[in-house]
Formats: structure tokens, C-alpha cells, sequence
């Protein structure tokens, strides 16, 4: 019988304020993932995730990877690879062990320095039913605030052998100090922004599909919150930004 194994990404923007300025975080999942299935030399059953990261600022970036569990079926667990070491297994729900890597300014990290393994150890023949659903966040050792993070869903079942990959479109958003704020999609949508004051009162809104500017120079100075949704309802993007008078 065959087995089916596959396995769903996602990479969430994360956006953090500094000096009245929103911006798109310097690190990023590059987007090239790659996704691969086997049995070792120990006839353990594993899915390997390599994934590539990105640091599009003009400084060297020092690094780490944190694991958050959502959920694991009893018989698995994971490892991961970053930079030169590989550490081991584990079915702790939260994990925030490795290295340090260094990022280069304006670069994107090989594929392979980074992998994910998720593994069914205790079986006869065949792999265990169930899945993991694991959150890895790459962040800054110097600045937490600025990181990138990748959601896996590992799933062993029978009935066939099928790989999947799936990632949400960024949004970037940037507020300046002149309170414009400016939106650019990668892809296409029916978005909806929505500003809210402290209250939770909504004080502004407007729709766009790719891009959108626009001047909020008529709010009184403070700190307000925005919200994204994408055409199913879902968070493309939210954050906070500070007017200035």
C-alpha cells in the first residue's frame, strides 16, 4: 500500500514599528521551499521541509530559529538543521535551542541551511496516522521584533503519495512619518483595509486589488491599529502605526 505524505506551508508578514515608521520586516521566507519523503537507514518514516531565508537589509543579520507545536499525533516528533549543525529529535511543543547563523546583507540563505524533519518512529510497517503542525520563526538575536515565519502541517496517512505546497501572498505595508500610508500586494485580491483607534472604533477604511495610498493627516496624533483581510476573510496583514500632527 502506499503511503501519502504531504505537507502545507505558510509565510505570515510580520511588520514592527519603529520611530513612527511601519515597515516590512528585513527577514523573509524566500518563498523557495522544497519538499522531500523517505525511509533513513533506520527505517524511519520522515518528511523533509528546506526552505530558504532572505535579509533584504544593508547589515548583516545574526539569527536563530525558534519551533512552536501546534499539534503532533503521539509517535512523532522533529528535528531541524540551521546553518552547519543539525540538532536532535524532539516532541517538545516549544523549542528555542539553535544556533546562531548569520545572515549577509541583501541576500538569501542556500537552500539546505535550513531543513525541517519530521519524523514516525514508533510503527511496525507502516507510519503512524496523524500530523504535526509545527511554526518555525526566524528571528533577529538583536531585534526579536523582526522576523518571518513558516507554518508546516506534516501529515502520514495511506491511500497514495502526494506533496503539496501552499503560501499566502505577502502584503507589504509602510507608514511614513507625513502619515501616508502605502500598501503593495504580490498578488491580485479584493482587500479590505480597516483603521481603528485605541477604542476599536473604526476611523477610516477603503478597498483596493493590488496597491493602495492614502493621506491620514485628518486623524488626531496617536497610535492607531490597521487590519488586511483578503477576499475569504483572512489576515493578509494588521499592525500598528503612529500619527504625527
Amino acid at each position: 500500500m502506499m503511503k501519502k505524505i504531504y505537507i502545507i506551508l505558510s509565510s505570515l508578514l510580520v511588520i514592527f514599528l519603529f520611530s513612527g515608521t511601519i515597515q516590512a520586516q528585513n527577514l523573509y521566507i524566500s518563498g523557495e521551499n522544497e519538499l522531500s519523503s523517505s525511509k533513513d537507514i533506520n527505517e524511519d518514516w520522515e518528511i523533509i521541509l528546506y526552505s530558504s531565508i532572505g535579509n533584504q537589509s544593508s547589515s548583516d543579520i545574526t539569527s536563530k530559529v525558534k519551533i512552536h507545536v501546534e499539534e503532533m499525533t503521539t509517535g512523532h516528533n522533529y528535528a531541524i538543521c540551521w546553518g552547519i549543525n543539525c540538532l536532535p529529535s524532539t516532541s517538545d511543543f516549544d523549542w528555542d535551542k539553535s544556533d546562531e547563523f548569520v545572515i549577509n546583507a541583501n541576500s538569501i540563505t542556500s537552500m539546505g541551511t535550513f531543513s525541517a524533519h519530521y519524523y514516525c518512529t514508533d510503527y511496525v510497517s507502516d507510519p503512524i496516522p496523524g500530523k504535526g503542525v509545527l511554526v518555525f520563526t526566524f528571528y533577529n538575536v538583536n531585534n526579536p521584533d523582526d522576523n518571518c515565519t513558516l507554518k508546516g502541517t506534516f501529515i502520514f496517512t495511506d491511500g497514495g503519495s502526494v506533496s503539496e505546497t501552499y503560501s499566502i501572498p505577502s502584503v507589504n505595508v509602510n507608514y511614513t512619518n507625513d502619515n501616508i500610508l502605502s500598501v503593495s500586494a504580490e498578488n491580485s485580491d479584493n482587500y479590505q483595509l480597516s483603521i481603528f483607534d485605541l477604542n476599536g472604533v473604526q476611523v477610516a477604511n477603503a478597498n483596493f486589488s493590488t496597491s493602495y495610498s492614502g493621506n491620514f493627516n485628518n486623524l488626531q496624533k496617536g497610535v492607531y491599529f490597521y487590519t488586511i483581510l483578503d477576499s475569504q476573510g483572512k489576515f493578509a496583514a494588521k499592525g500598528k502605526i503612529l500619527t504625527e500632527k
